[in-house]
């Protein structure tokens, strides 16, 4: 099968997608309150996606370490492929670091800033929303989490929810 043009353009939006998701969740859970999420959760079932959230906001290192390795997936391995596909679509040297670079800029402007600017903005919303990707994330990396966990025992120490006098 021969690389297209159309293929290229697939790949860059399943990247910018997978690496955006990634940042907004990230910018989400970091910037998440603990007492509007408490509140939430003491209104619903047992089940539901804020008590999950809870739950993940517990282990905020692994649920941090689960999105980064998602997150430099995107965006290291996936760039590694687009640059393969890239070199085959494009015949040029120059055409191909103009698309580098190109690809550069939106990685940072549509994969990084500006999801992060929303998760924060959103953040109970993009939270909420996150947690069933990510307990299914937890679930496939937890050998892996295990191990890191083992080196970087930091990452398991359980966050406590505290607020200040404002809160």
């Amino acid at each position: 099968m021969e690389p297209s043009f159309y293929g290229l353009i697939l790949l860059i939006i399943i990247i910018l997608i997978g690496s955006a998701c990634c940042s907004g969740a990230e910018a989400a859970f970091l910037a998440v309150n603990s007492i509007r999420i408490l509140e939430l959760a003491s209104k619903q079932k047992p089940k539901s996606s804020a008590n999950q959230l809870l739950k993940l906001r517990k282990h905020l290192g692994r649920t941090l370490t689960v999105i980064t390795i998602t997150n430099n997936g995107f965006n290291i391995i996936g760039s590694l492929i687009l640059g393969v596909y890239g070199a085959l679509v494009i015949n040029s040297s120059f055409g191909l670091t103009l698309f580098s670079i190109a690809f550069y800029i939106l990685v940072v402007l549509v994969g990084e800033v500006l999801p992060k600017a929303l998760g924060t903005r959103f953040s109970v919303q993009i939270a909420l929303l996150s947690v069933p990707i990510l307990i299914i994330l937890n679930s496939l990396m937890r050998p892996f989490l295990i191990l890191i966990e083992q080196i970087f025992p930091v990452i398991t120490a359980e966050n406590e929810i505290s607020t200040d006098e404002e809160e």
